[in-house]
C-alpha cells in the first residue's frame, strides 16, 4: 500500500502545478500525471483490491487523466483554437509555436474582471498603446490595448473588446504586429466555437 500512496502524492503534485500554473508548469505537471498512472496500472494486480478498490483506483486514474488533458487543450496548439475553464473564467487561445500565443479570457462568475484579449510574441506581451492586427488579406489595423492587452472593463474599451472578437471569430487567420516588429501569423481555424460569447466587464 505504500507504493500506492507514492502513486497517488504524485498525482496530487500534478494536479496542483497544472492548476496552479497551467502554462509555466503544465508538462510538469502532466509528467507527474503520466508516470505514476504507468506505475498504477503494473501495481494494480498485485494490491489485492478488491473490485470496491479497483473501482475507486480506475475513478481516480480518470479523474486525474481528465484534469490533465483540460490543462493540456488549454495551453493551446498551432493547428487549431481550443478552450478551456478554470476558477471561473473561460479561456480560449491559439498558438504560433514557443512564446506566441493569443488567449481570450471571460470572466464567467458574475464579477467583473478577467474578460479580455491578450497577446504574446516571442515570450513578451506587447508595449505601448496599440497593436497591428491584419485579418485574412484585408487592410491592417491599429488596436488600442491597456496594459498590454484588450480590456473591456470601459465604454471605449468594450467597444474595442466586441470588435475585435467579432473579427477573430469570423476569419481564417490573423497576422499580429507588435510596436517593437515582433510578429507572427495565427489561424483562426476553430475560434468561433473556442470563443465563448461573454458579456464585457463594463456591461457587468
Amino acid at each position: 500500500m505504500k507504493g500506492l500512496g507514492n502513486v497517488f502524492a504524485l498525482m496530487v503534485v500534478g494536479v496542483v502545478v497544472a492548476v496552479t500554473a497551467p502554462q509555466i508548469g503544465l508538462w510538469v505537471g502532466l509528467a507527474f500525471l503520466v508516470v505514476p498512472l504507468v506505475a498504477l496500472f503494473r501495481l494494480l494486480p498485485q494490491l489485492h483490491l478488491g473490485h470496491r478498490g479497483f473501482g475507486i483506483a480506475v475513478a481516480a486514474i480518470v479523474a486525474t487523466t481528465a484534469i490533465g488533458s483540460h490543462y493540456a487543450s488549454a495551453f493551446g496548439r498551432d493547428d487549431k483554437w481550443v478552450s478551456g475553464w478554470g476558477q471561473g473564467v473561460a479561456e480560449a487561445i491559439v498558438t504560433h509555436g514557443p512564446g506566441n500565443q493569443i488567449y481570450v479570457t471571460c470572466n464567467e462568475s458574475g464579477g467583473a474582471g478577467s474578460t479580455g484579449i491578450s497577446f504574446m510574441l516571442a515570450g513578451k506581451a506587447p508595449t505601448g498603446d496599440n497593436i497591428t492586427l491584419t485579418f485574412d488579406n484585408e487592410n491592417p489595423e491599429q488596436i488600442w490595448i491597456s496594459n498590454g492587452e484588450i480590456t473591456s472593463n470601459c465604454r471605449a474599451c468594450m467597444g474595442n473588446y466586441e470588435y475585435t472578437i467579432r473579427r477573430l471569430k469570423s476569419h481564417n487567420s490573423v497576422h499580429v504586429l507588435f510596436e517593437n516588429g515582433d510578429n507572427a501569423r495565427f489561424t483562426l481555424q476553430g475560434s468561433n466555437k473556442a470563443i465563448k460569447d461573454c458579456v464585457p466587464d463594463f456591461a457587468r
